[in-house]
C-alpha cells in the first residue's frame, strides 16, 4: 500500500474535522482600503446538523457577524467525512488494532443518525464527539463505555477514559479548525485567527464548551496551526494504511 495513497485518504478525512470559511461568489480582487468582508460569508459544516462542529460554527458565526459587520451564514454540506468515516472511523481503526478485535465500519454522514441507530440498536457501538451524545447519555438512552483522550471531560467526570481501562496509550480527539481558500490575502488570514482567539477568550465561552463535553485549548499561531495538521497527517497516515482504507475513497 503506497504512502501516498495513505497521505490522500488521510487529507480527506482530515478535512472532514474543519470548518471551511468562505466568501459568497466570486472571489475576485480588492480595494486595498476596502474592509474585510464585504459581503455575506458562508460558513461551511461538512457533516448533519446537530453534531459538536456545527454547535462551534454556529457559536463563532455570531462573534464574527457582530464583529465584522456582515452576514456569517452557516451551511451544512454532509458527506466530506462519510467517504472513508471521518475522524471516528479512525479512532474504531485505532480501538480494534489495540485489543484485538474485529469490527465492521458503518459510515454515516453525521454523529446524529449514527446515535439514532446505536440506540436503536441497528450498531452496536460508535466513537461520537460528546456533545450530540450528552443529552442521550444523561438520559439512559446510550451507555458511553469511555472518553478517547487520556483526561477526563468535566461535561462527564465520573467517565474513565480507555487508557484507564486497559487500552494502554490509547489517547485520540477530533479537532476543530477554520480554513478558508488557498489564496485567501494573509491580511484577512490574520484579522480571522485574530477575531478567533478574541472569541475563545471570555471564561464563559471555555466553560460552556467544557459543559458541552469539548476541551478548550489556546489557539497557536497559524504557522503552528499548519505544522499541526502536518503532524496529524503523518500520525493518522499510519492509521489509515494499517486499516488497509487508503486509497478507498
Amino acid at each position: 500500500m503506497a504512502v501516498a495513497q495513505a497521505r490522500s485518504a488521510m487529507k480527506a478525512l482530515l478535512g472532514s474535522a474543519l470548518l471551511a470559511l468562505m466568501a459568497v461568489g466570486a472571489t475576485g480582487g480588492r480595494a486595498a482600503a476596502e474592509p474585510y468582508p464585504t459581503r455575506p460569508v458562508t460558513f461551511v459544516v461538512p457533516f448533519a446538523p446537530g453534531g459538536g462542529t456545527e454547535f462551534l460554527a454556529r457559536m463563532l458565526g455570531q462573534h464574527l457577524e457582530q464583529r465584522l459587520g456582515k452576514p456569517f451564514v452557516i451551511e451544512n454540506r454532509p458527506g466530506g467525512g462519510g467517504v472513508v468515516g471521518a475522524p471516528h472511523h479512525l479512532f474504531a481503526q485505532m480501538f480494534k488494532s489495540s485489543i484485538g478485535v474485529e469490527m465492521t465500519h458503518v459510515p454515516y454522514r453525521g454523529s446524529v443518525p449514527a446515535l439514532t441507530d446505536v440506540a436503536a440498536g441497528h450498531v452496536q457501538l460508535m466513537f461520537c464527539d460528546i456533545p450530540p451524545a450528552l443529552g442521550l447519555v444523561k438520559e439512559g438512552k446510550e451507555r458511553a463505555l469511555g472518553v478517547s483522550t487520556k483526561e477526563r471531560v468535566s461535561a462527564l467526570p465520573d467517565l474513565l477514559p480507555l487508557a484507564e481501562q486497559g487500552v494502554s496509550g490509547f489517547d485520540a480527539a477530533s479537532w476543530q479548525m477554520v480554513v478558508a481558500p488557498a489564496g485567501t490575502p494573509k491580511d484577512i488570514v490574520e484579522q480571522l485567527h485574530g477575531e478567533i482567539k478574541q472569541f475563545m477568550r471570555p471564561p464563559g465561552i471555555r466553560q460552556h464548551g467544557s459543559d458541552m463535553g469539548l476541551l478548550p485549548i489556546d489557539t497557536p499561531s497559524v504557522a503552528s496551526l499548519q505544522i499541526f495538521v502536518q503532524t496529524e497527517i503523518t500520525r493518522w497516515g499510519k492509521v489509515v494504511e494499517q486499516a488497509g482504507i487508503a486509497g478507498s475513497q
